[in-house]
């Protein structure tokens, strides 16, 4: 979840969502990922702040260790339950991937980097994107995990097939 408008210490996702959605939501997403071959996906009860580890992210991008710092940051969130806020956090998982930490965890505190995280947030809930992924497929607008047949509906419809 990429959420740097979250508060720091984030936020009971109770309180973000209705709390019948937030049961759903950790079923569907569970099922979701064991389809996907993912048996061990943690739900955490809380929604993080994003703003550190997606100002070392741009960090990570511009010495070509996007992808790979990406991955393990997911599977900190999404598997390990590590809290994406702490500095320690992303310092290991900077140099996991290759990064020097010190170097990667200063961009925690580097206003270009805290800037160009805040500008495409911007941009994106200028462009009605309020979730990640968000497809947008033909004129359809498609957020969150969906199941393929969702994507399928919108490109044969994109296509005129419907």
């Amino acid at each position: 979840m990429l959420h740097p408008d979250v508060p720091p210490g984030g936020i009971a996702l109770d309180q973000y969502f209705p709390p019948e959605k937030v049961s759903g939501m950790r079923e569907y997403l569970k099922d979701f990922s064991r389809f996907s071959g993912i048996d061990d996906m943690i739900f955490p009860e809380r929604m993080p702040n994003t703003l550190l580890a997606l100002a070392v992210t741009e960090f990570a991008r511009e010495k070509g260790k996007l992808h790979q710092f990406r991955k393990l940051a997911m599977d900190a969130y999404w598997r390990s339950d590590l809290d994406l806020e702490a500095k320690t956090v992303l310092g290991a998982i900077a140099e996991n991937a290759g990064l020097e930490p010190m170097k990667a965890v200063s961009a925690t505190e580097d206003e270009d980097y805290l800037h160009r995280v805040k500008m495409m947030n911007h941009e994106a809930w200028q462009n009605g994107i309020t979730g990640i992924p968000t497809f947008i497929i033909g004129e359809s607008r498609i957020v969150g995990c969906q199941p393929f047949e969702v994507l399928e509906e919108a490109v044969n419809k994109a296509n005129g097939k419907e």
